[in-house]
């Protein structure tokens, strides 16, 4: 069984996301969305720098200034020494087929 994350259209409409350069979203939706993502709790992500930059096929100084703008926004909380990161606002479940 594959997990997965339900992200709608509506997330291009989420101003905290929309409002985001290119690299800080990419960044998030691979701790949103990537496989690595689903090992936990959702909105919640174990590792350092380098498996982010894996999830998210970016550079290591590419994650890091794209992190330090993930904070600057309060959208994530990071602990280094614990290697812990917390998504602190998640966009709606996404959409739901009508019945």
């Amino acid at each position: 069984m594959t997990a997965f994350t339900r992200l709608g259209s509506s997330l291009w409409d989420w101003e905290p996301w929309t409002d985001l350069a290119p690299a800080p979203r990419l960044l998030w939706l691979a701790l949103y969305t990537s496989a690595e993502a689903k090992r936990h709790v959702p909105g919640l992500w174990h590792g350092g720098i380098p498996s982010m930059a894996d999830a998210a096929r970016m550079a290591p100084d590419e994650v890091i200034d794209s992190l330090d703008k993930l904070l600057e926004r309060e959208l994530v909380e990071y602990d280094a020494k614990l290697r812990v990161l917390r998504l602190c606002e998640l966009p709606d479940p996404g959409e739901r087929p009508s019945n």
